[in-house]
């Protein structure tokens, strides 16, 4: 027989809100779900940012870098020159005009080509608006945008007529939404 310890009747059972062998696996999963939560947040804040944008179909960009660079480099020997300004706005549909004065090497007004443009705010680079252009003065082409902020705004050009296509990327300021 073995002498009973006085020490043990002095202590008293231990009791646990949560038994171990619940709390340690469940401290463990309670873990990893917060990781979860925390990569869920910061996923949704990355795709919801408006002023990050990739590039749409880049890779098949980048294998046609060489095409890309060829056709700059005729547009550049055009020597034709675009200057941009923002006109005024239409009141109905908050449309502002982008007026594009294209000029040749000898500033002769160049007519009848197709001008097409994307325009941007930097810091909205994934809010890019399509802008198509006529032409009611010869070499002064006019179209229209939807401007939702004040500052810089960039336009990338598109000019063709016949074969010739001519390539130009320009800021501007935009001093006031309403035109004034």
């Amino acid at each position: 027989m073995t002498p009973l310890d006085a020490t043990d009747d002095l202590q008293p059972a231990r009791r646990f809100l949560i038994p171990p062998h619940y709390f340690w696996p469940g401290m463990v999963v309670a873990l990893l779900g917060l990781s979860a939560v925390a990569i869920a947040i910061t996923v949704t804040f990355a795709l919801s940012d408006p002023s990050f944008a990739v590039v749409p179909d880049y890779y098949n960009k980048a294998l046609q870098w060489d095409q890309t660079a060829a056709l700059q480099q005729r547009s550049d020997a055009l020597q034709w020159r675009a200057a941009f300004e923002f006109g005024v706005q239409d009141h109905v549909t908050g449309q502002r005009q982008i007026i594009v004065s294209l000029t040749g090497p000898n500033n002769e007004p160049i007519t009848g080509a197709d001008l097409t443009a994307t325009v941007f705010h930097p810091s909205r680079s994934k809010e890019t608006q399509a802008v198509s252009f006529d032409e009611p003065n010869p070499g002064r082409y006019v179209g229209l945008f939807h401007p939702t902020r004040i500052g810089i705004w960039e336009l990338e050009l598109r000019a063709t007529r016949d074969h010739d296509v001519f390539l130009d990327h320009q800021q501007q300021w935009l001093m006031s939404l309403t035109g004034r």
